[in-house]
């Protein structure tokens, strides 16, 4: 190590050149005394962490370089609060400066080398951070009343929460890894350096500077307790002895978890799942076979990164979330807490929440919104609490398919980045931006992470499937609720020639497509795993025929096609097991309720605007045909494109500069305007920039604006509505000509609602307030728009497009310029032919597999198998990738027939029958 601080030293003659007393100009920056002091106390407590350590020799050679980048990261950080006195960036002068006071605080600690305690340590470590947390209570700036200091009193604990967020993650990581007392130690030491660089400097600060140097001390503390409490939990201990693990399934028998195998020589962690201890003992010593593994889980440095990193993402993400970001938070954390005692909590709480939790018409987030966050929170604490992982069957085939279309997808992501643009307003507030990829990649990235989630909880196969089954019957059933209460609203139960379709709470088909009927063939073959018993067939039953009236009215010829292959599939099914069973009177009767499902089916399709969508069938499947021609068409003609595609997300932004012009869509985005930002709407297909407001009816409003127009006049339509999603019940209509002199012009209309907003809760749908512009050219630029009330009161948030698309979400009935309308052309097109053929062999591989297995008598395999061929019978003439939520689905249930956890059942059960005629 001296030979180290030698070196350093011998280069700061050659770099440095005497300007004053205090000071030395260098070529790439300036430093002075205060390089030296701060990097002195680090020197000190370097040596004190390492002294009487093995391992001090090898890090004692990375010192110098890696406080060096320290004490520049911490010289960065502090540059945007506290300038006044963080000296300019210069490398050299920097690492010159740092080596000369770490050699003098080494020397020092040396020298002399105080003895402290670990007690006493910890008694120092409480203090401190005791300090630190009462100095930043007293930095809040006074208030005159006691109304404003409370005020100022919950500012000043939201601006605390907000500093402490980033330290808090950081401190979780240090206590998982076992560095809690470095981190302590570090800790010490930059606050001392703080205090003697900047003794007086320090004084001039504002309180805001203050309190955000004040929380890292008493944030990274809490950080640290956390990861240590998490590291010390039951789930993250492995156990003294190599053991193998199984878990009874339910009855006596014990039964080996499903596709679990024994490692040899190597420890495992104990397994909570409710199981009796003494029923372990004996389960592991009764069913110890090569054909079960279990690999042990005990949470590391980049597992402990990502889960941190995920929950750390989730609360930026919450903080900064336009709407009741309180009760979203406190809900994702109870849910976190329930996760945390019964980790299969997800398997109810996911999928029930991922056709109803979509709340993008009210806050306008659909790139990032309130289901990653419960995804991401979901996944953080599963990485967390640690626990079990099992090892599923993966045959080589399957790796390498695998590995192929993922390796494909994230070529593909990448180029539909397109070089990773700027971010700004428009980043993700359009499908037209490069960052949609991103939000197309997501669907992947969570159909990936079920698998995770799979392998993390699934121990007992008959407990996954159920818990599994019952979330997806809760999410069908809201959905099913839904859209009675919207078609009761709209047309009435009974009015089958009425041509509203239901779209239930589908925030993605905004623009179009067969979401709802995609997820409803995803989620309706798990009802059939509750008619195998009486009890829960009283249940599974009525749901069945309330899922097939609502699909009936959802008006989806792919919808139809997908039920009726469904029904077939099922009952297929049935008689498969009912064969196996040889109960075949009891086990048959699922079919009694599959084929009274198929009659409510036939009959809702055989008549009213069903027959009429029926009827333009080959007038649509030419429609289909030319819009597929024309996407392929429109796709650069290159070698890397035919094999690789546009890119993830890209085709909406393709169609916008090469479509058709007559269908070309009409435009919005946010610009810079004299105020601050505006939003700009373009010509063309119609489009309607929306916003949920409260109105009521027979009230007159008062709506404000500001607007100017460029290359024409142009009619600015600014209806009040009720719509749940494309279509209106009741509108007012009211239009503002707009000169196309290119001038501001602030504009004041008065709004009768008339019937708008009629009936109580329940009787009427959601409101909303209306911005489109109506002329076939001309751009027109809005800005501080205000609708009030006849108190005064804006309904409006974000009127004065400051924060984006915040509050506002686009709609329109065009729905070519957004989808391509069918699985297979939309993978050619936006990832290739290589794609396609990945894509292929991926599904072609889960159906076998999901068909070999459902044939030898495993049910989960028929619900797969069926609802595989369901979601691709929509997705003939929809598409399904471009919504990340379907996505997440078929990919999740094909890799999940990939590698089934049902596998090594099978080959367990045979090797006990053979072992018993061996010993009998």
């Amino acid at each position: 190590m001296a030979l180290v601080w030698l070196v350093l030293l011998g280069l700061a003659p050659f770099v440095a050149q005497p300007g004053s007393a205090t000071t030395w100009s260098l070529a790439s920056g300036v430093w002075d005394w205060r390089h030296v002091a701060a990097a002195f106390w680090p020197g000190v407590f370097w040596l004190w962490w390492l002294h009487g350590t093995p391992a001090s020799h090898r890090l004692s050679i990375a010192a110098p370089l890696g406080l060096a980048m320290c004490v520049l990261g911490l010289s960065a950080a502090q540059s945007v609060y506290t300038p006044a006195w963080t000296v300019a960036i210069g490398w050299p002068g920097h690492l010159v400066g740092i080596a000369c006071g770490m050699l003098a605080g080494t020397a020092a600690a040396k020298l002399r080398r105080p003895v402290v305690s670990e007690a006493s340590q910890r008694v120092i470590w409480r203090a401190v951070y005791g300090i630190c947390a009462v100095l930043a209570l007293l930095t809040m700036p006074p208030a005159a009343d006691p109304a404003g200091w409370l005020a100022a009193l919950f500012d000043h604990l939201y601006q605390s929460i907000k500093s402490a967020i980033l330290w808090l993650p950081l401190g979780g990581i240090l206590g998982l890894v076992g560095f809690a007392r470095p981190a302590r130690i570090w800790t010490l030491a930059g606050l001392g350096t703080l205090l003697l660089v900047g003794h007086i400097d320090l004084l001039d600060l504002a309180s805001r500077d203050w309190l955000d140097i004040l929380v890292v001390a008493p944030s990274l503390a809490l950080g640290i307790w956390l990861g240590e409490s998490t590291r010390r939990a039951p789930g993250w201990q492995l156990a003294e002895s190599p053991v193998n693990i199984a878990v009874p399934a339910t009855g006596d028998e014990v039964v080996p978890p499903a596709g679990v195998e024994n490692l040899a020589n190597r420890s495992a962690p104990a397994l909570h799942t409710g199981v009796a201890r003494g029923q372990m003992e004996a389960s592991v010593a009764t069913n110890s076979h090569r054909g079960d593994k279990t690999a042990p889980l005990r949470p590391g440095v980049v597992a402990g990164f990502f889960g941190l990193g995920a929950i750390g993402l989730a609360l930026l993400a919450l903080f900064d979330f336009p709407l009741l970001p309180w009760i979203l938070g406190i809900g994702l954390t109870l849910y976190g807490g329930l996760l945390w005692r019964q980790p299969l909590a997800w398997l109810l709480v996911v999928p029930a929440a991922l056709p109803v939790l979509d709340l993008a018409p009210w806050s306008g987030r659909f790139f990032l919104d309130e289901f990653d966050l419960l995804m991401a929170v979901t996944l953080a604490v599963l990485i967390l609490r640690g626990g079990t992982q099992i090892a599923l069957s993966w045959p080589p085939l399957a790796r390498l398919v695998l590995a192929t279309f993922f390796g494909l997808a994230l070529v593909s992501g990448l180029i539909g980045l397109d070089g990773w643009p700027a971010v700004d307003a428009n980043a993700f507030s359009t499908y037209w931006s490069p960052y949609n990829s991103l939000r197309v990649a997501k669907g992947f990235l969570w159909g990936a992470t079920l698998l995770f989630l799979v392998r993390r909880t699934c121990v007992d196969l008959e407990r996954f499937t159920r818990w599994l089954a019952i979330g997806m019957a809760l999410g069908l059933l809201a959905v099913c609720l839904v859209g009675i209460w919207e078609r009761w609203l709209y047309s009435g139960l009974a009015d089958r020639d009425s041509s509203y379709r239901i779209v239930g709470l589908f925030s993605s088909m905004h623009t179009g497509g067969g979401h709802i009927e995609a997820y409803m063939a995803a989620a309706l073959p798990f009802l059939w795993l509750g008619m195998r018993h009486w009890k829960s067939m009283l249940l599974a039953a009525p749901l069945l025929a309330l899922a097939t009236y609502v699909l009936i009215y959802t008006v989806a010829r792919g919808g139809a096609l997908a039920f009726g292959l469904i029904f077939v599939i099922l009952a297929v099914g049935s008689v498969r097991l009912a064969w196996l069973a040889g109960n075949r009177r009891v086990q048959l009767a699922p079919i009694l309720v599959l084929v009274g499902a198929a009659a409510i089916l036939i009959g809702g399709i055989s008549g009213g605007y069903f027959q009429q969508r029926f009827s333009q069938t080959a007038e649509d499947t030419q429609t289909r045909l030319d819009h597929w021609s024309q996407t392929l068409a429109m796709a650069d003609d290159s070698w890397t494109t035919r094999l690789f595609g546009m890119g993830l997300g890209s085709f909406p932004r393709v169609f916008l500069a090469r479509g058709v012009p007559e269908e070309r869509p009409a435009t919005y985005g946010f610009i810079a305007s004299r105020t601050g930002q505006a939003l700009r709407l373009g010509s063309g297909a119609t489009l309607y920039y929306a916003q949920r407001a409260s109105i009521e009816a027979g009230t007159t409003y008062r709506l404000v604006l500001d607007a100017r127009a460029e290359g024409g006049p142009v009619r600015l339509e600014t209806p009040l509505c009720e719509k749940q999603m494309l279509n209106s019940r009741r509108c007012v209509w009211s239009n503002i000509d707009v000169p196309g002199d290119g001038a501001w012009r602030r504009y004041e209309r008065a709004i009768d609602s008339g019937e708008v907003g009629a009936g109580s809760m329940f009787s009427h749908l959601p409101t909303e307030f209306v911005l489109s512009n109506a002329g076939k050219a001309g751009l027109l630029e809005i800005d501080n728009v205000r609708l009030l009330d006849t108190a005064g009161r804006d309904l409006l948030c974000n009127g004065n497009f400051e924060a984006g698309a915040d509050c506002w979400f686009f709609k329109t009935h065009s729905h070519l310029p957004w989808h391509i309308k069918n699985v297979w052309v939309h993978i050619v097109f936006e990832q290739g032919w290589l794609g396609l053929a990945a894509f292929l062999a991926l599904t072609g591989l889960a159906l076998a597999r999901a068909a070999k297995a459902a044939w030898r008598g495993q049910p989960l395999a028929w619900v797969l198998l069926a609802a595989m061929v369901g979601m691709f019978s929509v997705g003939l003439f929809d598409s399904l990738l471009d919504a990340p939520r379907l996505a997440m689905l078929l990919l999740g249930f094909s890799l999940l027939a990939v590698a089934p956890p049902w596998a090594a059942r099978k080959r367990s059960h045979k090797r006990r029958t053979a072992a018993k005629r061996a010993t009998g």
